[in-house]
């Protein structure tokens, strides 16, 4: 389990430090991604910075009871993406 913010650099640098801290990679669904603004290029949702959002890894087995506390705080959270054995970045 961690947790990182997304500051400078967006996704892309909370996914990368996520990845090196587990020695692993990572795949990400970036329409799952919330977004502040639609219409936001695949490339401007990966890099666009957002200093109110958070990046939290959880074990699968934990996902939904997190996403539960989530739901009950009125606090909007998407899962978009899981590690991998395999250290590449996935994008899709």
């Amino acid at each position: 389990s961690a947790i990182t913010d997304l500051g400078g650099g967006g996704l892309s640098s909370a996914i990368g430090e996520t990845a090196e801290r587990f020695n692993c990679g990572i795949t990400v669904d970036l329409g799952k991604v919330p977004l502040k603004y639609q219409g936001l290029a695949p490339w401007e949702i990966y890099i666009s910075e957002s200093q109110e959002r958070m990046l939290l890894t959880v074990p699968p087995e934990n996902l939904d009871l997190v996403m539960a506390v989530f739901e009950q705080e009125d606090v909007e959270a998407n899962a978009i993406g899981t590690l991998t054995v395999e250290r590449r970045l996935h994008l899709g």
